[in-house]
């Protein structure tokens, strides 16, 4: 059955809620303009600092499910409700676009009951691009375990960088070769901030279970960024 996920778990196959209605909303642009005093001249300055940015996208969505028994119905409630208490944007899949996702935090959810129907209107605040799940160029980066203590740490990232401090400077980065290849993230040939800050983002998200750290975990955080850099309007 066709739905959204979102906080780790679909709407249909945790709750058997089916989408009844969506309405993807379009990033507005932020303007900034000035009217020239005494004059019908309006100057958009909405670009001069480089590409034209944009505010949230409002996502809505009412998922309905049909219940004639009134504690199911109110443990089902109590459950849904506890889906869409999180925090922060989250990844917001939705089957009807399943080459894409957003980035998605619930703002607001009402829930009304008519003849043993339940309805969860339920609205989003997102991020104004929409993601591509896979990117067109998958990473190939290895995993940057750069002490070969067996794990991907904050002790890496504080190696890369050191590293990427000295050649800064103009000095050698203090690195083997094999050192400068893992630590070089973003493989553009260059040991830098960038890719200290890979590792170090990476060491935090697996820490707190968003990846797993290894070869596999790395892949796909890599990939995620790859995706984002790829965001569509």
């Amino acid at each position: 059955m066709i739905g959204i996920e979102v906080n780790g778990l679909h709407s249909w196959s945790a709750f058997r809620c089916r989408v009844a209605s969506r309405n993807i909303g379009q990033a507005k642009k932020n303007r900034i303009t000035e009217r020239v005093p005494h004059s019908n001249a309006v100057y958009n300055f909405s670009t001069i600092c480089g590409a034209q940015t944009y505010g949230e996208r409002t996502l809505k969505y009412v998922l309905v499910f049909l219940c004639d028994n009134g504690t199911e119905a109110r443990n089902r409630i109590r459950c849904i409700r506890n889906w869409l208490d999180y925090s922060g944007y989250q990844k917001l899949y939705d089957d009807m676009e399943p080459d894409i996702y957003y980035m998605a935090e619930a703002t607001d959810v009402n829930i009304t009951e008519q003849n043993n129907l339940y309805k969860i209107s339920v609205t989003f605040a997102a991020e104004p691009h929409a993601y591509p799940r896979y990117p067109s160029t998958p990473s190939t980066s290895r995993y940057p375990d750069l002490n070969a203590d067996g794990i991907v740490d904050a002790n890496d990232g504080a190696i890369a960088l050191a590293a990427a401090a000295q050649i800064g400077a103009g000095n050698p980065s203090g690195l083997t070769p094999e050192q400068e290849a893992l630590a070089d993230t973003d493989g553009d040939g260059v040991l830098d901030a960038v890719d200290a800050n890979n590792i170090m983002r990476f060491a935090a998200l697996a820490g707190a279970g968003n990846y797993d750290n290894d070869q596999a975990g790395w892949t796909r955080y890599m990939n995620d960024q790859l995706a984002q850099e790829e965001g569509i309007i």
